[in-house]
């Protein structure tokens, strides 16, 4: 899937690795998305949630490295901008 695909789609269901965060606590995180948001996605991981700024994180989803900057929106805003 091609990077501006992964840009596009939603990401709930999703396995994600965090592999860069303005917060270093953050970086490391991985499982799988299970709600998403304007600003935000949540993650859970070995049974616990834990919430993520978009804008502040980097992340590796089916092979490809995304900023938060390019997912921050709602998948309608984000089709729009292409």
């Amino acid at each position: 899937m091609a990077k501006s695909d992964i840009e596009n789609t939603v990401l709930v269901g999703k396995c994600i690795a965090v592999i860069d965060a303005v917060n270093r606590h953050d970086i490391g995180i991985n499982g799988r998305v299970t709600d998403e948001t304007k600003n935000m996605i949540t993650v859970t991981q070995e049974g616990a949630s834990k919430r993520l700024i978009k804008k502040n994180i980097t992340i590796r989803v089916d092979g490809s490295v995304l900023k938060g900057v390019a997912i921050t929106g709602t998948i309608q805003e984000r089709i729009k901008k292409r």
